[in-house]
């Protein structure tokens, strides 16, 4: 069976409220950057989903990149995604030739620029102002939301980009919205804090649920009318810290196990006792501890 999926945002009204209102902003020619960062499962990409879904209708373009691991060392790769839904776009307007060197099929009789050539900072600062042109470009007829997903495991030359995109968008309609895993790469994650502190941007920490949200969130999946038992509402808390992709492994898991079960039309579930937890949900467990130190292990 698929795995359960939570039919709503739960609790991140505050949040969600921070988020439009700069998203609104941007839409008056304010623009700036949203770094948006939670650990793995938190609800990164659901959050911005949710705050994008009535953007649509305003006729603001939304474009998205999506970094991948295994597309690290490909320089500008989310970048040229995100570009590729604004040039399909119906009248993008004048596009930079520069960008044939990201998107190939602006001219595919140029010849590609080589790894060294996009090494070097005159090329990388050309191709940057580029981008931004473009994307002012398409603002000029309506607003623009450039999406970045899962920053940690972005490019080196897409990070270069990221300031200079934070910077251009201060005055325009255009809002740069990051995500990124604050389990992974503290380093670059550090800097992006930097970066938005001292540039006056803003930063969503997404924090894994309290206990009441938990029951929040079981109550919408089965659709449950009244509020959720709590002795079953603190254990899936226990078990699962509070991360939703966590909650929703883990009652998948007690759905396919019969542990939760429909009796006479109603749900219903045995005793926790013993339960085990998703070898999913321990392998993310164990990742977080090999990452520790030897000191903190031994604490």
């Amino acid at each position: 069976m698929p795995a359960l999926l939570c039919p709503e945002l739960i609790g991140r009204s505050e949040e969600l409220e921070e988020l439009r209102a700069l998203l609104s902003e941007a839409q008056r020619g304010r623009g700036s950057l949203a770094l948006i960062s939670g650990e793995a499962g938190v609800g990164k990409s659901r959050f911005v989903a949710s705050a994008l879904q009535k953007l649509q209708d305003d006729q603001v373009r939304i474009a998205t990149g999506n970094c991948l691991n295994e597309l690290r060392l490909l320089p500008y790769a989310p970048v040229a995604d995100a570009l590729r839904a604004l040039i399909r776009s119906p009248n993008p307007g004048a596009v930079d030739p520069f960008l044939r060197y990201l998107l190939p099929e602006l001219d595919p009789a140029s010849a590609p620029l080589d790894g060294e050539m996009l090494d070097s900072g005159a090329v990388r600062h050309r191709l940057g102002q580029a981008v931004c042109g473009l994307l002012e470009t398409v603002a000029e007829k309506s607003p623009v939301v450039f999406v970045l997903e899962d920053l940690q495991w972005s490019d080196s030359a897409t990070r270069e980009l990221l300031p200079l995109l934070a910077k251009r968008a201060s005055s325009t309609p255009i809002a740069v919205l990051a995500t990124f895993r604050s389990d992974e790469d503290s380093e670059y994650f550090e800097s992006l804090c930097e970066l938005v502190r001292h540039s006056s941007q803003t930063h969503l920490r997404l924090q894994p649920f309290a206990a009441q949200d938990v029951g929040r969130m079981i109550g919408s999946i089965f659709e449950v009318p009244g509020p959720v038992s709590g002795d079953f509402m603190r254990a899936m808390h226990e078990r699962t810290d509070g991360n939703p992709l966590f909650v929703e492994e883990l009652l998948t898991t007690l759905l396919q196990t019969g542990v939760i079960f429909r009796r006479d039309g109603l749900w219903d579930r045995k005793m926790l006792d013993g339960l085990e937890v998703p070898s999913t949900i321990r392998e993310t467990m164990l990742r977080r501890v090999r990452a520790l130190s030897g000191d903190a292990l031994e604490v």
